[in-house]
């Protein structure tokens, strides 16, 4: 079976059921900003600090105090657009806004990232195993007063994108039990629950391992 790195245990932020009562948000949680232009693109140097904002929150909802957030130095690393080592790796970001430069409040804020791993291994390909690519969607995170707005789907779309560029046949995931607005999305948006894994990503944690086949009609363009 599959089984991830200690340092790349997966990463899937709340991501909120669009059919769920209102009542059942958090009293902590942020409000809503209104539905407003946003961008998908590569990752900036810039943006680091936001993502490790993400990480540390989304590592606190999800887990408790059963897991700790990514090593910063190793997360600058695998992130940085400039990175020698870390090359199966890449970053795409959503920014609020049209991303043009002008900074006007919080336009062009890094709103949610992805981060994605090219891996292979032998898949079962019309009843035969064949060694082909996929990728690992390990991180996923939208700002909690972003969501429900399509933020989320235009990451993993974009993810998809890129994995088809590199031939790879379909994405991966894993989500923990427990989380089922994310569990409800990633079936939303064309994911398929594949088994559970049992004391992952931490010990006494059952994680979904889900994945989506790559629709090899679609062109790659790349974010600005």
């Amino acid at each position: 079976g599959l089984a991830l790195t200690h340092t790349e245990t997966t990463r899937i932020s709340v991501l909120e059921d669009t059919h769920a009562p209102k009542e059942q948000q958090k009293p902590h949680q942020k409000q809503k900003k209104r539905r407003n232009m946003f961008q998908i693109r590569e990752f900036r140097v810039s943006d680091f600090e936001q993502l490790l904002q993400h990480d540390r929150e989304m590592t606190r909802d999800l887990l408790g105090d059963k897991a700790t957030p990514y090593d910063d130095n190793w997360l600058r690393d695998l992130t940085d657009p400039n990175r020698k080592k870390y090359s199966s790796y890449h970053t795409l970001v959503a920014v609020n806004g049209d991303d043009s430069g002008d900074n006007n409040g919080d336009q062009n804020e890094p709103i949610g990232f992805a981060i994605l791993h090219l891996r292979k291994r032998a898949l079962p390909v019309k009843r035969k195993r064949i060694r082909k690519s996929f990728v690992e969607i390990f991180f996923l995170s939208v700002a909690p007063e972003y969501r429900s707005q399509g933020i989320g789907g235009r990451l993993i779309d974009g993810a998809e994108r890129w994995a088809i560029v590199h031939n790879a046949v379909e994405l991966r995931l894993a989500v923990i039990e427990t989380n089922v607005n994310a569990v409800r999305f990633y079936k939303r948006n064309g994911f398929e629950e594949i088994k559970l894994m049992q004391n992952y990503p931490e010990d006494g944690v059952v994680s979904h391992r889900m994945k989506r086949e790559c629709c090899r009609t679609s062109r790659y363009v790349a974010p600005n």
